[in-house]
């Protein structure tokens, strides 16, 4: 999608509260550069960087507000949402709960002894969190500007120049489900489509982007996987988690349910 004129005027609100979250990033910045430049602290990621951006004469300044800006309007909500949806999809879909009990059961997970090795030599459980973030991607929506002209051909093979300057959006929701690229199944929770294969390939045709891509991808999307993971096998080893049926969709920067749900918790017994 290409935005109009009314997107490209900035909203007030939303500029004075970026304004106030870059003063405030700006000033801890600065502090901890120091930190990192005085060599206070040990070795630490931050001094690494900073070692970086003055090796290759590059600013570290708008990179980091740039994360801090997500993390902060973004970065609270997906890991919580995500097991909500995961319970849910579960719910919905008990032959696949129980296909992925058998599976942390296995693997010595069977009242949530979730080693780090017995994560990462899952394939069901890594195909449930991947089709998870197919169908209920952390973010619903992103946008980039065009730096330079660019020529793009329509679907009736025209091509049209965008600007520099023009404000693009993409919907990831709308990828993740378009049946030309899924299937008739495009809107089904399937985790079977992702056994045996790789989610990096299928990101790097630009159809799969839960943490979107390139330079300007989620920093901390190993990170959530874990998370979301270990959630999951100490949580279903543990206990059954009833949610209601009728659970809607609200999407906004994120996906969340329409109303506060209601649940009811079971201890598992072994």
């Amino acid at each position: 999608m290409v935005a109009g004129k009314p997107f490209r005027e900035p909203d007030r609100v939303e500029q004075d509260i970026r304004d106030d979250l870059d003063a405030a990033m700006k000033t801890l910045l600065s502090r901890n550069l120091q930190d990192a430049d005085s060599g206070s602290g040990g070795s630490s990621l931050l001094q690494r960087l900073a070692a970086q951006s003055r090796s290759s004469q590059q600013p570290l300044t708008e990179d980091v507000l740039s994360q801090a800006r997500q993390i902060f309007s973004l970065g609270h909500d997906p890991s919580a949402l995500a097991l909500f949806w995961a319970i849910l999809a579960l719910n919905r879909h008990p032959e696949v709960l129980q296909k992925l009990r058998r599976e942390l059961c296995s693997k010595g997970c069977g009242r949530g002894d979730a080693s780090y090795g017995a994560l990462r030599s899952m394939p069901y459980l890594d195909a449930v969190v991947t089709e998870l973030f197919r169908l209920h991607p952390p973010i619903s929506t992103t946008a980039r500007r065009v730096t330079h002209p660019i020529a793009v051909e329509t679907r009736d093979h025209d091509t049209v120049v965008l600007p520099r300057g023009t404000q693009l959006f993409s919907s990831v929701y709308l990828l993740h489900r378009d049946r030309q690229v899924w299937g008739e199944t495009a809107d089904d929770f399937v985790p079977e489509r992702w056994l045996g294969v790789n989610a990096d390939s299928v990101r790097n045709r630009g159809e799969y982007l839960p943490f979107l891509a390139g330079p300007r991808a989620c920093p901390s999307s190993g990170f959530v996987l874990l998370q979301v993971k270990t959630m999951l096998a100490v949580l279903l080893s543990r206990a059954d988690i009833d949610i209601p049926n009728d659970v809607e969709r609200v999407i906004g920067g994120v996906i969340r349910p329409n109303k506060p749900v209601g649940y009811e918790v079971r201890e598992v017994t072994v």
